[in-house]
Formats: structure tokens, C-alpha cells, sequence
């Protein structure tokens, strides 16, 4: 598949450069990012060397985490690249091969796509309000009244489509979709708020032909199950992003056709669906979380709670259509924390002091090398950490009922707490909101499972002794699953 000419990367958070060292030095790390609050800026590997980059560079990091040599002219061109300069015709198939392992992501600038080239999706069921914010824009809208009880009047030059039964957002946005006439569609939804700069932004990822949809970064408040986080992502089962919602989504409309639309049997987690079927046909969907759109936050407990419980309920149909799991992560690793979960404290330690080496030798052989003992802890260390967070995250968005006789413990308590704590460190207030909405979501969770009359939903997924150190992945994060 085509490159686009011209485009520029950026290396993921998690990124780290290692260059083989002098015989008898060994290998050092390269510091080559520098991080702030709102971007990512590139910086030379070796600003003080004045000799070329030598061969045999290792890079480590994305989601799933991977370890990738590099030759001296593939060092040399990643080197250009985090100096800011784009990507050549030579150089797209290891750019491409690094975007693709999450290593780097595309950071486009130009769009191929005018404004008269999109058409904006708005189904709306008596949301007066939020629809006036849309029609502002300047762009095509097709506003869909899935038969709201208030009268809903759209002039022109927009389009109004109005459906005689109300179907949810899945046939309505389907309904408007067979309006579209433009090559680009953005489904947004009408207690959303998004700019017309952002959706052309958006727009530029689609001069990539592999992407067909992107989405950007959702924030309704600071526990928002829209709200997919701070890192870009390409966006798929075991993806450090694994679904995006269609509060906002832009696609392009014949691979939105192609896939016929929403699935209208779904009245939750339908924009999930979506998505992982763009992903499953071959096509790649970006998570840009540089652009910002808005959403209307519940405007109390009561109808927030229900929110994350409705939400809940989709994870049962769609474990039975997608490769979904209620946890995914290393067999070791989820061993030893099963284990110190149970009381067992010396197996549990004996284990993960085996896990740890296991991955420590895994990163040196795969590296030859190269990574320093000191960096391959880290990242191992890291590994485990991370594993009980999102494990115990599950343990609480899904398979709640099994530990509630266990809660009388405080330090089965304090386990459960640990990813709120953790989440909401700067802002404690939230701690219990999150709580909440993990709960609610459980219970969505074990309705959906009683009506459709499958497990799949709690599934846990171990991957193999080989990939012991890859990160954790916590599916049902966010909206849907």
C-alpha cells in the first residue's frame, strides 16, 4: 500500500532507543525524547555525537510491546524523522512498519480533502440544543430524526431525514449514511460539540489510503467512558486503544458501506461493532487524542449511572460477534497476582521473580544485548505493575459477584481501589465516581450476559509463555465493551 508523500512522525510515549556501545562498555541507552504536557517533541538521538549513527540500534516500547533492530541506514532515517523531517519514498516501508508496531505515529499536517468533500451525520432524538451548535459549522449536515416527540425543523442548505420509528443510533445513523454523497462522513452525535478546524484535521489522516476511520480524544469530565486517554493509537483488539466511540467518528463513506453501516440489532456498543468490522476488512482506525471534541456530561448520578450500565450490556452480544475478552494478559504474570490475590505470598513471589527473569532474558536476547540490565528491569518491573492495575480494574468491571465475599478483607478493598487511586491521584473526588461507574458497569455487564445466555463476556485471555512480558489490555476500558 501507498505512502503519503510528505508525512511527517512522531515517536510513541513509550519509546525507548538503545546503540551498542564499544566492546567492554556496554550497551547504553539514547535518550532521544523529551516530553511535555502537550505534545511529544523529537530531539536528535545523539545530539553530541559527531560521528554517524552506528549499526545495530534497538528500539524498544509500543502496545504490544516490541523489540526491533535496526540497520545503520534504518537508524539514519528514524533519526531524520524525529528531527522533523518527512518521510521518503526509500524509507515508507520501515516507516510503515514502525507505525504499524506502534512505534511511531503519524503526526499529518496537510489534508487532500475539502470541506465540501465531508458530510456531517447527526442523529438526533428531541435534542433541540445540542443540534443548533451543528448546523453552525459550515458544512453538509444530515440530520436524522429518529421520531423524536418534539418537532424538529432544519433549514437549508442542511438536510433533514426523518424516520417514522425510532430505531436508535445505529438506524439512524444508518439511515443518514444512505444520504451521503461525499467521499468523507463524520457521525457525531448531537450532545457533542466539535469545530469545523478539528474535523479537517482529522481529515489529513485519510491521505494514509490504509486508515478509513479516526477519531478524536472525547472529554465530557474527568471519568468520562468516552474518553479513550492522552496516547495516540491505532485502534483493535490487543491495541493499547481498543475501540473509540462514534460520538464523534470520522470514516471514509464507501468503507462505511462496505461494512453496510451500524448493526441496528445492537442498541448499545454499536459504534464498537463498527469499528472493529473497519478493522477486521482490512483497514486501519486511528485514536488522535491532539484533537478535541466534547460531550454533555449526565446531568446526575441517576442518569449516569444508568449510562455505564447500558453500556454494560453490549459486552455480551459483542464477545459473541469480536474477539473481545474481558482481560487480556501475560500467563505468568496473571498467575503470580492470582496467586498473591489467594494468600499464597511466597508462591506468588517465587513466580514473579521467575516471570521477571524470564522477561529480562527475553529483552536481552531479543536486543543482543544491547538493552541495559538497569532498562530491561525497568520495563519489566513495569510490566508486572501494570498487569495487577488493569487486573484488578476487570476484577471490577466485570467479575465483581466472584470477589464481593472477599471486599470484608481491607486489603482485598485497597486492591480493588488501587486503579482509582491511581487514576485519580490529582484529583481524589473521583475516586468514588469511578467506582461507581465500574460497578454500574458491572452490572450492565451480568444483564447482557443473562440475556443473551453466553460467557464470553468474562473471558480471560492469557497470551503465551513466549510473549510473558507483553503489556496488559484491559478491554472493557470506556465506552461499549
Amino acid at each position: 500500500m501507498t505512502f503519503p508523500a510528505g508525512l511527517r512522525v512522531a515517536a510513541d510515549a513509550s519509546l525507548k532507543i538503545f546503540a551498542p556501545a564499544p566492546p567492554g562498555a556496554g550497551g547504553r541507552g539514547l535518550n532521544v525524547l523529551a516530553r511535555t504536557a502537550a505534545c511529544i517533541q523529537p530531539q536528535p538521538l545523539n545530539p553530541t555525537a559527531s560521528t554517524a549513527v552506528p549499526e545495530g540500534c534497538v528500539l524498544l516500547g509500543g502496545f504490544p510491546q516490541r523489540i526491533i533492530k535496526l540497520t545503520t541506514t534504518g537508524t539514519a532515517a528514524l533519526e531524520r524523522w524525529l528531527d522533523g523531517e518527512p518521510v521518503n519514498n526509500d524509507d515508507a516501508p520501515l516507516a510503515r512498519r514502525l507505525i504499524n508496531a506502534s512505534l511511531l505515529h503519524p503526526v499529518p499536517t496537510e489534508t487532500p480533502f475539502t470541506p465540501s468533500d465531508l458530510t456531517i451525520i447527526v442523529p438526533v432524538y428531541d435534542d433541540l440544543d445540542g443540534l443548533k451548535n451543528l448546523l453552525d459549522l459550515s458544512l453538509k449536515v444530515v440530520v436524522v430524526d429518529d421520531a423524536s416527540t418534539t418537532h424538529i425543523e432544519v433549514a437549508k442548505p442542511h438536510k433533514l431525514v426523518t424516520r417514522e420509528v425510532n430505531g436508535g443510533p445505529a438506524a439512524a445513523r444508518n439511515t443518514g449514511l444512505a444520504e451521503v454523497k461525499t467521499p468523507l462522513v463524520a457521525f457525531v452525535d448531537s450532545d457533542a460539540t466539535i469545530t469545523k478546524e478539528t474535523l479537517l484535521s482529522l481529515s489529513a489522516h485519510f491521505a494514509d489510503p490504509a486508515v478509513a476511520a479516526v477519531a478524536p480524544r472525547v472529554q465530557e469530565n474527568n471519568t468520562s467512558p468516552l474518553d479513550m486517554g492522552a496516547e495516540p493509537s491505532l485502534v483493535g483488539h490487543g491495541k493499547r486503544v481498543t475501540h473509540v466511540p462514534a460520538a464523534v467518528l470520522l470514516a471514509r463513506t464507501d468503507a462505511a458501506q462496505q461494512i453496510n453501516g451500524f448493526d441496528e440489532s445492537l442498541r448499545y456498543g454499536e459504534d464498537v461493532d463498527f469499528v472493529l468490522r473497519i478493522v477486521n476488512a482490512g483497514h486501519q482506525v486511528r485514536y488522535d487524542p491532539s484533537q478535541h471534541a466534547t460531550h454533555r456530561p449526565r446531568p446526575n448520578w441517576t442518569s449516569r449511572f444508568n449510562q455505564h450500565r447500558s453500556y454494560g450490556t453490549a459486552a455480551a452480544p459483542l464477545a459473541k460477534r469480536h474477539t473481545i475478552t474481558a482481560f487480556r494478559g501475560p500467563t505468568l504474570t496473571v498467575t503470580a497476582w492470582g496467586l498473591a490475590a489467594l494468600g499464597c505470598k511466597r508462591l506468588a513471589v517465587l513466580l514473579g521473580v521467575v516471570d521477571l527473569i524470564r522477561n529480562l532474558e527475553r529483552i536481552r536476547k531479543a536486543s543482543d544485548g544491547v538493552v541495559p540490565i538497569s532498562d530491561a528491569a525497568q520495563v519489566a518491573v513495569k510490566s508486572q505493575l501494570n498487569t495487577g492495575i488493569h487486573l484488578a480494574k476487570a476484577t471490577t468491571r466485570t467479575w465483581l459477584p466472584f470477589t464481593l465475599p472477599l471486599l470484608r478483607r481491607p486489603k482485598w478493598l485497597l486492591a480493588l481501589l488501587t486503579p482509582h487511586l491511581i487514576e485519580h491521584r490529582h484529583r481524589l473526588r473521583d475516586v468514588g465516581r469511578g467506582v461507581a461507574d465500574d460497578i454500574a458497569y458491572c452490572i450492565g455487564v451480568w444483564q447482557g450476559i443473562i440475556k443473551e445466555r453466553s460467557l464470553k463476556a468474562l473471558r480471560l485471555e492469557l497470551t503465551g509463555l513466549k510473549n510473558s512480558g507483553s503489556e496488559p489490555n484491559s478491554e472493557g476500558r470506556g465506552r461499549g465493551n
